[in-house]
């Protein structure tokens, strides 16, 4: 009779914890996939892009994208030889022993303090300048128009290189976009065409 006792006890405790294990369905639940994208600086190509070029503002950005570069024309300066522009860089000017190119991107590429401080430092200028000073070089620039309406900034990087490596630059902004006008080349050839290099940069239009 005990070990019977025994026996039912055991199939009544079973059934008991299957029915508190099984007695309601489970809620459901709802999943959600996130996708995280990480801002890349200026100048940096996207995964799986070309590295930038030297001396441009983001040359990893190839191809025709709208508004950034459509209906802007310019006025070469006498003497310069103009080749034909590709993607962002709508044309480069051979100017003896620098290169002039123009470029145009959509949105403000990051910003100027931002552009200031990559063209001064590694890969480019290579010159050693704290954010202090790439601000007060900013603040200090002489603004521009151009005769197409268009307004920026000249910014003349000479006076942190000298007679060495230099590059005179023209920040415009054309809308929704950013248009540059920089020159590289020693700072003797700069110094030299500088009224040039102006004159290329306001005949934008």
């Amino acid at each position: 009779m005990k070990r019977l006792k025994k026996r039912v006890f055991a199939v009544l405790f079973c059934a008991a914890v299957l029915a508190g294990c099984g007695g309601s369905d489970p809620e459901p639940r709802t999943y959600f996939e996130a996708t995280f994208r990480a801002e890349l600086p200026a100048g940096v190509p996207p995964p799986g892009g070309s590295p930038a070029a030297p001396g441009s503002p983001v040359e990893a950005m190839t191809g025709d994208v709208p508004g950034a570069g459509a209906d802007l024309a310019w006025a070469a300066p006498e003497g310069w030889e103009e080749q034909p522009g590709s993607g962002m860089r709508l044309a480069t000017f051979v100017v003896e022993g620098g290169e002039c190119t123009i470029t145009s991107f959509p949105g403000d590429v990051g910003g100027l303090q931002a552009n200031v401080e990559r063209w001064l430092g590694p890969g480019q200028l290579e010159i050693e300048a704290t954010a202090e000073e790439a601000a007060r070089f900013i603040e200090e620039a002489e603004t521009l128009s151009t005769r197409g309406g268009l307004t920026g900034v000249f910014l003349d990087f000479t006076r942190f290189t000298g007679v060495g490596k230099g590059m005179l630059t023209a920040v415009l902004r054309n809308e929704g976009a950013s248009v540059f006008v920089k020159f590289m080349g020693p700072g003797d050839v700069l110094e030299k065409n500088r009224e040039k290099f102006l004159q290329l940069a306001r005949s934008l239009e």
